[in-house]
Order: structure tokens, then sequence, then C-alpha cells
């Protein structure tokens, strides 16, 4: 360990190690190795090179790993060890990739994260022919399977829209649609996936009418939405199913225009939106699709009106099985991710207190409302991104060591093809 010290100096960045050994059955000199080393590259704490927009950070789901070692650990068909060593990238990609050089000379056999933005980690991973499993990376490039040969993503992504998208444009019999994106990067890369796809000329689908559209919200607070109707008009003259690339936000005022706009009442028109977000599957949150950041509650009823015209493709409710025949809910494995963030080797702060009116870290209960206990919240998505990418990867490196494969980044992701998980 003394010999590390200069090292972790000059990178300028602080390494956590915690190696808790799964328990396997005990092999000879003889056989093969049994021991892999996991490492992660965590956005724990954030500096100033941090995404402002970056939905959550590690110190709220970083505990699902020792849920998902537990798991590992209970199933007795996997017969080797594992351990794992984090690092804190504080959200900043230079120190991720300097943490991946170190996790490297460390031994490691597969990479976790860095989080939100993945692209050099990989290509470097790549080199080394390492598997890199991503639960929270969109990157665009990141769909280029030439050149991210061994990368795999638990999280969803533009490439998960396509299928049920095709599926319900062959139900139905449709075969020329509108498109209308919204002007930010999320969606843009979404539309630009989507329109290859569905121009491709197996599918049989023509695209009449492109639109991009501006969540302008000066103007949409001031309820001018002559954008909108503008673009519906258009769309009015050349398709009549209209696949809408947006946010929730932006579905609503759609919505509402197009019932303003006669297309609604007609039963002509169809119009298919995307709920990306399994988080939102809550039976107790599933009608804010009903409310909007413009359009309140004031306007439910000609909201749930407009709606029905309203087709919603939306992820499925995830389980987490731990054995065959007992599986967690959403609520329970938030509950499991909660308890264990007080512990080693994380102690995270992420759900005590209270979140306060306008979030500021000044607030006590005596000076500031509070809006809710942070420990009564599920946890984000990531966590459960990140159990997946843990459990996958120790079956897919069951799976290739018993073909006798060397499991390098190549063989373990064709071990994970063609695999789904609840």
């Amino acid at each position: 360990m003394a010999r590390l010290v200069p090292l972790i100096w000059s990178l300028g960045c602080v390494f956590f190690l915690y190696a808790p050994v799964l328990e396997g059955k005990s092999v000879s000199s003889s056989d093969v190795r049994r021991t892999y080393k996991l490492g992660f590259m965590l956005p724990f704490n954030a500096d100033t090179a941090c995404d402002a927009h970056l939905r959550s950070y590690a110190g709220q789901y970083a505990p699902a790993i020792l849920v998902a070692m537990e798991h590992i650990r209970n199933d007795t068909s996997l017969n080797f060890n594992l351990t794992w060593v984090w690092n804190d990238t504080m959200c900043n990609e230079s120190k991720a990739i300097r943490q991946q050089v170190w996790q490297l000379n460390n031994g490691v056999d597969a990479f976790f994260g860095p989080g939100k933005s993945c692209a050099t980690t990989s290509r470097n991973a790549l080199a080394f022919n390492k598997p890199v499993i991503s639960y929270e990376c969109r990157d665009a490039p990141l769909a280029d399977k030439d050149v991210y040969k061994t990368l795999a993503r638990t999280s969803i992504n533009n490439v998960h829209i396509v299928p049920p998208l095709l599926a319900t444009l062959k139900q139905f019999k449709w075969k020329r649609v509108a498109i209308v994106y919204q002007k930010k990067i999320q969606w843009q890369m979404i539309y630009n996936y989507v329109s290859k796809v569905l121009a491709e000329e197996k599918n049989n689908i023509t695209i009449a009418l492109t639109e991009s559209v501006q969540l302008d919200y000066k103007e949409f607070h001031q309820r001018n939405f002559q954008a909108v109707e503008a673009s519906l008009r258009r769309i009015s003259q050349t398709a009549r199913i209209v696949i809408l690339l947006m946010s929730h936000e932006l579905v609503i005022e759609y919505m509402l225009s197009a019932h303003k706009e006669g297309l609604v009442q007609t039963g002509e028109y169809a119009f298919i939106s995307f709920q990306l977000s399994p988080e939102l599957l809550n039976h107790k949150i599933q009608m804010k699709w009903y409310f909007g950041e413009f359009s309140g509650p004031g306007y439910m009823e000609k909201i749930i009106k407009s709606f029905s015209a309203l087709l919603i493709l939306q992820v499925r409710p995830i389980t987490y099985g731990r054995h065959k025949n007992n599986s967690m809910t959403y609520s329970n494995f938030s509950a499991e991710v909660l308890r264990l963030s007080r512990e080693p080797p994380f102690k995270s702060d992420a759900y005590q207190g209270c979140l306060f009116v306008n979030n500021s870290s000044n607030c006590t209960e005596r000076t500031c409302k509070c809006i809710f206990l942070k420990n009564t919240s599920l946890v984000p998505i990531e966590a459960a991104n990140l159990y997946h990418g843990i459990v996958q990867y120790a079956y897919a490196l069951n799976r290739t060591l018993a073909k006798n494969q060397e499991p390098n980044g190549i063989n373990i992701i064709d071990a994970l093809k063609g695999h789904t998980f609840d």
C-alpha cells in the first residue's frame, strides 16, 4: 500500500478501496483464475466541472453495489470470487480517466461508470479489451458498436425506443408519419436515430414531414402557443400519425393545441409519445401525466380529453430478482439502498434530513419549510441500472468461464447479448 501513495498524490485524486470477498467454492492452483476485480468510477461528490443537469449523484445510488453483491454472494451457481474498488470522479471526466488508469494498473477486470460521459473511458477500455458496463451514459456515439465493442449499457437510451415504435406502427398498419422533435440535445439524438431507422427501406415507413420545436418558457408562461399551433396545422395537411419526441411538458401543450385545432375530435389523428423513466411508473404519480408546467389543474378536463388521441409508449415496471421465488419491488429495493447508504464504505447523507423550499443548504427546520423527509423518497433509477449492470456482468462472466473462454471485453459483451432482465 505504501507504494501507492506517490501515485495517489501525483494524480491529485482520492481513491477508495473496498474489497469484500464473495465466497465461492475453493479452487486449487491448477484451476483457472477464480477471483476477479471490479472497478467503479462514481460521481460521488461534485466540483465546478460537474454538469449542472446531472440527474443524480452517486451518494444516492452507490449502495446498490452492496445490494448486487449480496445477490451474487447468495447465488450458488456462481463459482468465483469478486473484489471491487471505487473512485470518486467528482463528476470530472479528466479525473475519471486518470482513475481508470489507476484501476487498470491495479488489476481491474471490468469497469463500471464513470457516469454521464463515458465515451473516452470506453475507448480506453477497448484498447485493453476490458468490458465497460454503463448505468447512465447516454453519449450519442456509443450506439456505434464497431467502435465501442466492449461497452454495454443498462440505462434506457434512444436504441430502446425503436422496436416498440415499429411494432406499434406495424400493428395498426400505419405507414405514413410526421415527426416532431424538441430542440434539446437528448431529443435531437433520439430523433436522429429514430428517423434513420424508420427511413430504412425494409420498414416501409414514409416520414412525410419533420418539425422541430423549442420549449419557449417565456412565451409558454404567457400562454402563447402559436408556434405549436402552426406546427400542427402544417402536420395536419401531410400526415395523420404524429410521433412526438419531446418532454412531458411539451407533449401536454401539443395535445392541448391539437384539441384546440380540432384534430382530436375528428378521431382521424393519432399521436405517439414516450415515457422513458421507470421511476414515473409508480402508481402514486401516474396522474402527473395530466399536469403540465404551463397548463395546470385548471386545464385537467381538456388535457384528459386531448389524451384520448395519444398513445404513450413507456418502459415496463422493474423488479429486482434475488432468487427465483423472491423478488424485490422498486419500493423494497429503494428501502434497501436507503438503509445501506448510511453504512460503510459510502456513509452517504443523501437521504438524511429534509428537502427545504429552494433546496437551500442554509436552511434548518426552524428557518425554512420542509417539503418532505429525504428518507421517504425513492432512489433514482441509476441505482437500478447499476444493480443490474453488476449482476448481469456476473452472469456473463459465469457463461464465459463455462465455455473456457478468456473473460475479456469482447467475450463478456458477447455473453451479455440476447439476455434480458427484470
